[in-house]
């Protein structure tokens, strides 16, 4: 039975499960003594009396506890509390290397960084006669940090060797009968499927067949049924690695199936690996088209008020760097994903393919601030330029133009006057101006209702101390647009300031990419203006094509004006562009939902999901889409997504909607009677009360608040073409009558 929280063993009081494996049962603790958290591994009850499985057990515990290297995990305690036998070990945060292999590929060169750490913690183990025996990529653990354990000793193997033991660990060595095949049948050596003993080449197999996994997304041996496995891992030779060679060489060798064919220790196969990864990187890396990454500057004092300071800087410097011919600039969205303290290199390296990195770190002292930047190139392991800027707070603004000044020569790319100008249009002279910017763009992307309202105070303030900062305006701009498109105020409060604020952007700075996004939002969705929202879209892909927002725009609107082709085209470019953004992932789902491609956007949304669990609009569509395909798991969906969005009126209108169609109609209106209680005191789009009437079977009362909905142009108005949950009033003339007043030919306001 699973340990209930608060339950002690000695010092340690259980507060949550972590899992469950054949050998035991992990629980998150906390250690009364130290004031720390750890992971308790429980011998589960039936196996307790077992004196094999308590010896197993006691084992993988001493042979973990013999080992010092950084790559094992620690143990800290062993125990037995009423006859529950427990290891205490270190509490790692991350996940399995088999839960990395499912959504995300590893290229060639990152399948060597692993095996190469992989590697040195078996060579330590093996220095102390410790043979895993079960290595396989769920006992991989890559921490939150990037850092790579080896786990589970659970079947390890103790050798005598020359330099002694401690004899509590000999003595915990039990003697495995002859012929017994222990491991994880798709990882084992060929000595091991005849049930041979497991020497350290059987642990330099299994590391193969790893690292071929990684490499080409395949398990290198296992078959439809044990028996075909079992002959294929004896005589089978897998398809050769083709991306790298090098890697294939050494990955072939760890696989031979005569342990005296392989590397003769798991220290040759890190010098092999070694030697690889010191060579000249080759694929995307020898582009003549260079590549950079801005990675997070790091708060080197960890003072949260200077949180808005170094995403401000990395941003404006992503945003810089941009429009530099021939530099391909990673996005916003992939880039602060490596958002943190410690910076891990290897892991940024591995994850994001660049041929350079740009990275900084900001601290204060006394009253200046020093601002550290160094441009790096992984595959040189060398640094190509640093530099640091020692400026007063109210001084800081400019440095990014700079930064990306100084990155241009020395990547030899000539800047035009028309470059220079554009890098000094984006700025202010006025330093507190550039505090109240970077201070409101951190709260704008947070996109919340109460962030949004606090951004447009900063940037009013940024705008009344330089009227000249076109950014602020751009700033400004977005905010009143995201309050008007995400719904959370009327329409007609929210775009005609944004529309403002953008023109104004532009009269300073006609080339500013983010205004004009913000126009062409504006004219597709509030003023239904299709000509001039295309020209705005055009305009923003012309003046940066790698500028993914506005391709994901664009796309949605095409899609929303049945122009699925185009549309979905320019969604797919969004993701190619930025492939890590939750928000452009879940918008390509919705664009093949609007085209009635179900079953594609459903595993588009599920991708979305698993890459972002708490990411709401994911879940929303996600049971959307399952509505239409009139499968159960809609609730669940919709209802994580009313959860965790704070029960926005999106997903209480699309919850409302799917008891409807399921006949639990009751529900359904109890769910627009919320709505109606919360229009008293918030603004509540009339659309979700016309898809609620819907849901109820009330066409008269849809109709009515759709033509609210046109009316007051709110952006939901556009989504009445293709929507397929208004399917239902397709053919009824006044429903054709509203999709002419949104669609016409001409535009609605001006």
């Amino acid at each position: 039975m699973p340990l209930a929280p608060g339950t002690k063993l000695g010092p340690y009081e259980i507060l949550a499960p972590l899992g469950a494996g054949g050998m035991g049962e992990v629980y998150r603790a906390r250690d009364s003594r130290l004031g720390r958290e750890v992971a308790v591994k429980i011998l589960p009850q039936h196996l307790a009396g077992n004196c094999e499985a308590l010896a197993r057990f006691e084992r993988e515990a001493r042979a973990v506890a013999a080992l010092s290297h950084p790559n094992i995990v620690v143990i800290f305690d062993l125990g037995n509390e009423g006859g529950m036998p427990f290891a205490v070990m270190e509490l790692l945060q991350g996940e399995t290397l088999r839960q990395q292999l499912k959504r995300m590929p590893y290229v060639p060169r990152a399948v060597a960084e692993v095996g190469l750490v992989i590697s040195g913690a078996l060579a330590a183990a093996h220095a102390k006669g410790i043979i895993h025996r079960d290595l396989k990529p769920e006992n991989i653990f890559v921490s939150a940090d990037g850092q790579i354990k080896v786990l589970d000793f659970g079947l390890a193997r103790i050798t005598p060797l020359s330099t002694s033991l401690e004899s509590s660990l000999l003595t915990a060595t039990v003697a495995t009968t002859p012929g017994t095949i222990l491991g994880t049948l798709a990882y084992m050596s060929p000595e091991q499927v005849r049930g041979d003993a497991a020497e350290a080449a059987s642990d330099i197999f299994s590391l193969g067949a790893m690292l071929y996994e990684m490499a080409t997304r395949k398990p290198a041996f296992s078959r439809p049924s044990p028996a075909e496995t079992m002959a294929a891992i004896l005589k089978d030779t897998p398809p050769r690695i083709t991306a790298a060679s090098d890697l294939d060489r050494i990955v072939s060798r760890c696989l031979e199936k005569e342990p005296h064919d392989r590397f003769p220790s798991a220290s040759a196969v890190a010098s092999a690996l070694r030697v690889l990864l010191k060579r000249p990187a080759t694929g995307k890396k020898t582009q003549s088209v260079d590549s950079i990454a801005v990675l997070p500057f790091v708060n080197a004092d960890r003072d949260s008020n200077l949180d808005y300071l170094c995403d401000g800087i990395t941003e404006s410097l992503i945003n810089n760097l941009s429009p530099i011919p021939k530099l391909r600039v990673l996005p916003r969205s992939t880039v602060f994903r490596h958002r943190g303290l410690e910076l891990d290199l290897d892991r940024a390296i591995r994850e994001l393919n660049v041929r350079l990195l740009l990275i900084g770190r900001i601290v204060q002292r006394d009253d200046a601030l020093n601002v550290q930047a160094e441009l790096i190139d992984p595959a040189a392991d060398s640094q190509l330029w640093g530099q640091k800027y020692s400026r007063k707070l109210s001084d800081l603004s400019g440095v990014e133009e700079e930064i990306a000044r100084e990155i241009a020569e020395v990547l030899r790319v000539k800047l035009s006057v028309a470059d220079k100008k554009q890098l000094a249009r984006r700025s202010t002279r006025d330093g507190e101006a550039y505090q109240l910017y970077l201070k409101g763009r951190y709260l704008w992307n947070r996109r919340t209702r109460d962030a949004v309202d606090r951004a447009i105070k900063y940037f009013q303030e940024a705008i009344s101390r330089d009227p000249l900062y076109a950014l602020a305006y751009a700033g400004l701009a977005d905010c009143y647009a995201v309050l008007g498109s995400f719904a959370f105020r009327a329409p007609q409060e929210t775009f005609p300031r944004a529309k403002a604020a953008a023109q104004r952007a532009t009269e300073i700075d006609e080339n500013l990419l983010e205004a004009h996004v913000t126009l062409a939002m504006v004219a597709a969705f509030f003023d239904f203006d299709g000509a001039r929202a295309d020209r705005e879209f055009r305009r923003s892909v012309s003046i940066n094509p790698s500028y993914a927002v506005a391709h994901q725009w664009y796309g949605v609107y095409l899609c929303l004006t049945e122009d699925f082709q185009q549309g979905l085209a320019e969604l797919h470019e969004a993701q190619r562009l930025e492939p890590l953004s939750p928000m452009i992932n879940v918008q390509l789902g919705v664009g093949y939902y609007l085209a009635r491609r179900y079953d594609v956007a459903a595993q588009i949304l599920r991708d979305a999901v698993e890459f972002e669990p708490s990411f709401w609009p994911a879940h929303f569509f996600l049971g959307i889409v399952y509505g239409q395909q009139r499968e159960a798991r809609a609730i669940e969906e919709i209802k994580t997504a009313a959860e965790l969005s704070g029960r926005e009126p999106l997903t209480l209108s699309g919850f409302g909607y799917i008891l409807g169609q399921i006949g639990e109609l009751e529900e359904a209106a109890g769910v627009l009677e919320e709505l109606r209680a919360r229009s008293q005191t918030e603004y509540i789009a009339s659309y979700h009360f016309a898809l609620l009437h819907l849901a109820l079977g009330d066409e008269n009362n849809s109709i009515a608040r759709l033509k609210e909905c046109v009316s007051e142009h709110s952006p939901y108005a556009v989504w009445l073409k293709v929507e397929p949950r208004f399917d239902p009033l397709r053919g009824d003339a006044r429903y054709e009558i509203l999709l002419r007043n949104v669609f016409g030919t001409e535009a609605r306001v001006g």
